[in-house]
């Protein structure tokens, strides 16, 4: 993880402000983007299982038991871990039943097995949240305060707190670890000597109404900063949430909690080469799907995807949190991806390019398709590379991104406290805040919809001999915003902002190559 490089002329603003159509009149075309973007969460919502599976069909439900031998409807096993350690064989099915709930707990997927549903109703769902947090029993005052609620047992490190299943969140206080205790701190402003010699953080007197602090103690770890916890995310710790209306647990329906059971993710197919994940629901969790050994994901929706503490780095904390990440040989299709903190479907990530000591070593990423997907309110589609000059040793190859709709870009929780390492943007292809260059071969973005980001539409730093082909798409975004950051054939960076549609045309033809893209304002 790459320390941020902040950008004076980007900035983003709060939570889902971003492309207001009551802005601008709004097109006919425009009407249908939103009509059509509409029909397609609904289809993905809704899809059916229509999967063949060659092997032993297992079934899981929630009031199965784990005794069951699985194979029937009727006699089906119960809980996740069931599933994870069965001895399962490639050609394998396992089926959740609709409208149940699994909490908790991670889906850790097999090699050549298919995961999905059966039943009717709303799509079996993984919740990295281990429980529903609203009930006034479940918290109680810390002693001295009438607002500081603690809840009852402690809980995984929580990248967001979502109340009434919305993004009106409880969000993290500004927490930085200096090896034994934590410390408030202000983004960009306190320099380490200052960090080092501050009082410890006080949750009665450090917190705002509706931020939270989760006092997980990482003292068994290196002090010398950058400290990763990155993998310690199943440890557990006292949770604070400062709540000025009440009791949480009355005042709301819903208190979810954003955690991820399983080493940074709440589905896995690191470990299940080829296997399949369809027609599952994943949520409330800082990753949710883990793809670098899968084949394929479809028909799933991810959403509540929340920024879960990656790195007490020099001077600041660095947080991370995705939808659908994956490296090699992927294909992608017909999801819905909503509210995540970093990018919503990750196409690719050069790992080697993070550590100099790989500079060498020859790694390769893609082989991949992300198609058909509609993306709401993340970080979009990205690449992400690291490396501040090119590498023909680390490439991205051979990558479809088609028929996808990226709507509304930002980044889940509150900007000013949380750092996402990554531009805003419906296409970024980057890994810090700043457009870094990388090589690609056969990279085509292909006939997408990319509708109004919080920052640019496109963000790159590919040099010219490396550009994708763009063909068929079409670019809308506010003029109050920026329309691409973008690396030119001249070499120079810069940041495109012309409010001219002609202008925008000129661009998309002759700098992206997009000869049949259609630009609306």
């Amino acid at each position: 993880m790459k320390k941020n490089i902040l950008l004076p002329v980007i900035f983003i603003l709060g939570l889902f402000c971003g492309c207001s159509n009551s802005e601008r009149p709004m097109s006919a075309a425009e009407q249908k983007i939103l009509t059509n973007a509409d029909a397609r969460r609904e289809a993905i919502l809704n899809s059916p299982t229509e999967i063949d599976v060659t092997g032993v069909c297992y079934y899981v439900s929630a009031d199965g038991n784990d005794s069951n031998d699985g194979r029937s409807e009727e006699t089906p096993w119960a809980s996740l871990d069931k599933v994870n350690s069965a001895n399962l064989s490639p050609g394998d099915g396992v089926f959740f039943r609709r409208g149940d709930i699994w909490r908790g707990e991670a889906l850790i997927a097999q090699n050549g097995v298919t995961y999905s549903a059966y039943g009717e109703g709303a799509k079996p769902s993984i919740y990295g949240s281990p429980e529903n947090g609203a009930d006034p029993s479940k918290w109680s005052l810390m002693e001295g305060t009438d607002n500081i609620w603690i809840f009852y047992k402690d809980i995984m490190d929580c990248g967001d707190v979502v109340l009434d299943g919305s993004m009106d969140l409880a969000d993290k206080a500004p927490v930085w670890w200096t090896g034994d205790r934590y410390v408030k701190f202000v983004v960009g402003e306190d320099d380490y000597n200052t960090l080092m010699q501050k009082p410890d953080f006080d949750p009665a007197n450090d917190m705002g109404d509706l931020q939270y602090f989760n006092d997980i103690d990482y003292s068994d770890l290196n002090s010398h900063h950058p400290i990763y916890v990155y993998e310690y995310a199943d440890r557990e710790g006292k949770l604070y949430l400062r709540c000025d209306e009440g009791n949480p647990g009355e005042v709301y329906k819903s208190i979810e909690f954003c955690c991820d059971p399983y080493n940074g993710s709440v589905v896995t197919l690191n470990f299940g080469y080829l296997s399949v994940l369809d027609n599952l629901s994943v949520m409330y969790g800082g990753h949710a799907i883990e793809a670098n050994g899968g084949r394929l994901v479809q028909n799933c929706e991810v959403g509540y995807m929340g920024a879960m503490t990656h790195t007490f780095y020099d001077t600041e904390t660095i947080y991370s949190g995705d939808g659908i990440s994956h490296t090699l040989n992927m294909l992608v299709e017909n999801n819905y991806v909503h509210h995540v903190f970093n990018g919503g479907i990750a196409a690719g990530e050069l790992s080697f390019a993070a550590n100099d000591e790989f500079a060498n070593v020859e790694e390769f990423q893609g082989n991949n398709i992300i198609r058909g997907n509609l993306l709401e309110y993340t970080a979009g589609i990205t690449l992400l590379n690291w490396e501040e000059e090119v590498n023909e040793l680390h490439k991205f190859k051979d990558i479809l991104i088609e028929d996808n709709y990226v709507m509304y870009s930002t980044t889940a929780g509150d900007p000013q406290r949380k750092k996402a390492n990554s531009i805003i943007g419906a296409l970024v292809f980057s890994g810090s805040d700043m457009p870094l260059p990388c090589a690609n071969e056969n990279l085509v973005i292909k006939d997408n919809v990319l509708y109004c980001s919080d920052g640019s539409l496109i963000i790159s730093g590919m040099q010219e001999e490396y550009y994708p082909v763009y063909t068929g798409n079409t670019y809308v975004q506010n003029p109050n915003k920026p329309f691409a950051y973008w690396c030119f054939k001249d070499g120079t960076y810069e940041m495109v902002l012309t409010k001219k549609l002609s202008d925008l045309e000129t661009f998309v033809r002759e700098e992206l190559g997009d000869e049949t893209g259609v630009v609306l304002r």
